[in-house]
Order: structure tokens, then C-alpha cells, then sequence
């Protein structure tokens, strides 16, 4: 934490200067910007508002809750527990293989996370978005798909409040006392 707010500090002269070069970026783009000072408890920049608010599935930032989920669960113990693969071809050669947890993270797994879900089971995985206030809450796309352009929406300032409680370890798991 400390070392993310000396590199932000040392990029970061300004708050103004900031969202000026941010602004600049995203000039004709689409796409939405927050930086976020958590120990100021506040939004130094906010680009693009409307698209900030606006839900859009989660895909690949949902392994971060579903993490959560599975290691507060037991249903994984640490970063080395493994999950094996079930021979299934995909074009994806890293994922054409027996997967750890950190593996299933850093190579963005998806067959992972669908056997991942089903273990949880769809009462505990409505408790945990319910209870992370993640998104719409919606899983009615079902366990293995609801987060992959499904029904499961969030919205960047969602994510940005999800990733706040993440970091003040206020989303209420035992996973989150773990280094």
C-alpha cells in the first residue's frame, strides 16, 4: 500500500495536472477513469461519469470476488491448491493444463472459475455478492456464465467500491486476514 501511494505520488504531481493527462488519453474513447487516495477516502479523478455508473458484465474482474468466495468457503486452501483439468482442448495453451489458484489468476482461467461456482453453489454465491454489495447480484445466467456477459452487471464505480471494502478488509471474510 505504501509503495502504491509513492509510485501515485511520484506520477501524480497534481490532481489537476493528473486529470488533464487522463483527460487527454481517453480523448474519443469510450472508457471511464477513477483514481481513487484510500487514505484520504477520496476520488482524486473521475473521467467520463456517465460511463463510470453505467453496469457492464464483470468477465475477468470477477475471479477477484470469486476468490474470496472459494478461499472464505475452504473450497480452496492457498495459492498452490489445484484444480485439475479435465482434458478439454481450448486455443488457450496455458489453460490446457492442471491449474493453481495463482495460475487460474495470472492466466485469467475461465474453466476454473466455472468449476469454481458450482462448488460454492448458488445460495452462497448470492450470500457473497449480496453481502460484497457487488453489482446487480444477478445470477439467473446461471453459476457458470452469469459474470460472462450474462446477467451479472457492475459498474466501474461499483467495482471502485468493491475494491475499497477489498482493501480496508471490510467484505467480511476470512480470506481476508490471509497474506
Amino acid at each position: 500500500m505504501r509503495i502504491m501511494a509513492v509510485v501515485i505520488a511520484l506520477l501524480l504531481p497534481s490532481t489537476a495536472h493528473a486529470k488533464a493527462n487522463f483527460a487527454r488519453a481517453f480523448a474519443g474513447r469510450d472508457g471511464c477513469f477513477e483514481l481513487y487516495d484510500l487514505k484520504a477516502n477520496k476520488l482524486l479523478v473521475r473521467l467520463n461519469p456517465g460511463r463510470c455508473a453505467k453496469r457492464i458484465s464483470p468477465c475477468s474482474t470477477f475471479k477477484v470476488p470469486l476468490a474470496l468466495m472459494a478461499f472464505d468457503a475452504g473450497i480452496l486452501g492457498d495459492e498452490s491448491s489445484v484444480m485439475k483439468w479435465d482434458g478439454t482442448r481450448t486455443a488457450r495453451e496455458e489453460w490446457n493444463r492442471d491449474q493453481t489458484a495463482a495460475s487460474w489468476i495470472k492466466n485469467s482461467v475461465v474453466w476454473f472459475s466455472q468449476r469454481l461456482t458450482p462448488q460454492l453453489g448458488m445460495q452462497r454465491v448470492k450470500g457473497y455478492l449480496s453481502r460484497f454489495h457487488y453489482g446487480n447480484e444477478d445470477m439467473s445466467g446461471g453459476l457458470t456464465k452469469a459474470w460472462l456477459q450474462s446477467s451479472l452487471l457492475i459498474s466501474p464505480d461499483e467495482q471502485l467500491r468493491f475494491w475499497e471494502r477489498f482493501w480496508r478488509e471490510d467484505l467480511r471474510c476470512r480470506s481476508m486476514h490471509m497474506t
